[in-house]
């Protein structure tokens, strides 16, 4: 369906757990344990969403992949919609790849900042480089689609360059993404779009977008060597146009902008398809035109029911 902005909204982020296994320096980690929305919860969910038109979902955490039913999550989203992809850190993905695939799993957005182990360990907290090369490669086996995730900070600059490489041998797209405000963010870990570009231009000469797009969302893409690379930058320039996602947390919050102090309390419309559809069908009508990051780092986000 269409917001009032035209925008025609197909995509849902769906997030599973707020756990993670990983501690990373930049990511927001709520530390405070929430009851998660159960599977019986999820199918009602789904049924919702492909109600109002929802075509392609997405499967977050936290880490995903942490659920005991995630495979469970993946074959009851499988059945409602057309496609199912998921974001991980790639820690588990060795040893669930085949049974994701399975169960009807598209594909796999895998975070991979750097491929120096220690440099891993210092911004993830956990010796985990060799799991997600390893859950990288048997992915790709299994069939999955599988792009790369680089957020861009002052620690991860330097690795560009072999990670792009990286990504070429294997012949898979990275997206690298601007720091947000959330969680450990300070403005000095920042490396903007304009910068990242100035580096890459030195080496391979300037840079020309391309229309074609490896999958949904806002990144916009460049091709270097055999591989593309794509910018997801909400700092360095206004992505909001090309938003056609709404967002739905692990405990049953709609969001329908993550740069807006901006919550919608679900869950205890999921007994009631009729009322559920019509509040979804509100918030992606009134989803923001712009975000507002300043408003997040001085409020942060709250709930907001009604």
């Amino acid at each position: 369906m269409r917001d009032q902005y035209n925008r025609e909204i197909r995509y849902a982020r769906i997030s599973i757990t707020n756990r993670c296994n990983y501690r990373c320096t930049y990511c927001y980690l709520d530390n405070v344990r929430k009851e998660e929305m159960t599977l019986n919860e999820y199918e009602k969910l789904f049924e919702a969403l492909k109600s109002i038109g929802i075509r392609k979902v997405r499967i977050t955490g936290g880490e995903p992949t942490v659920r005991k039913d995630v495979i469970d999550i993946v074959k009851l989203a499988s059945s409602n919609f057309k496609e199912v992809n998921m974001t991980t850190n790639g820690h588990f993905v060795k040893e669930l790849a085949s049974r994701l695939k399975k169960a009807g799993l598209s594909g796999l957005n895998i975070s991979l900042d750097t491929l120096n182990e220690r440099l891993f360990e210092r911004i993830t907290g956990v010796d985990g480089l060799k799991n997600v090369l390893e859950g990288i490669e048997e992915a790709l086996i299994v069939g999955l689609k599988v792009k790369l995730n680089t957020v861009l900070t002052v620690d991860t600059k330097n690795e560009i360059f072999e990670l792009i490489n990286f990504a070429e041998r294997l012949g898979v797209p990275i997206r690298f993404i601007e720091l947000m405000p959330f969680g450990n963010f300070t403005e000095d870990l920042r490396i903007k779009e304009e910068e990242i570009f100035k580096l890459l231009e030195t080496r391979y000469g300037k840079l020309h977008p391309t229309k074609l797009k490896p999958g949904e969302g806002p990144a916009k893409y460049y091709k270097i060597g055999k591989t593309y690379v794509g910018f997801i930058s909400a700092f360095s320039r206004d992505i909001c146009s090309t938003c056609n996602k709404i967002r739905i947390s692990f405990d049953g919050k709609l969001i329908p902008c993550l740069g807006k102090n901006i919550k919608y309390d679900i869950r205890n419309l999921l007994h009631n398809k009729e009322k559920l559809e019509e509040k979804i069908r509100k918030a992606i009508f009134f989803k923001p035109k712009h975000h507002n990051f300043e408003e997040l780092k001085t409020k942060g986000l709250n709930e907001m029911g009604g």
